[in-house]
């Protein structure tokens, strides 16, 4: 059985956010493959 992620959502993680964003982020190569992606600062959430 094959098993793959198809989407992420970080919340609140400024240093991840930093690191996984397009194209120069550390971790980009590790979640490039994943179809759909969202960065999501928690204060949209917030009044």
């Amino acid at each position: 059985m094959i098993y793959f992620t198809c989407r992420i959502t970080i919340w609140d993680c400024p240093v991840l956010m930093k690191n996984c964003q397009e194209p120069d982020g550390e971790s980009w190569p590790k979640i490039s493959h994943v179809r759909w992606k969202s960065f999501l600062p928690i204060s949209i959430w917030l009044p």
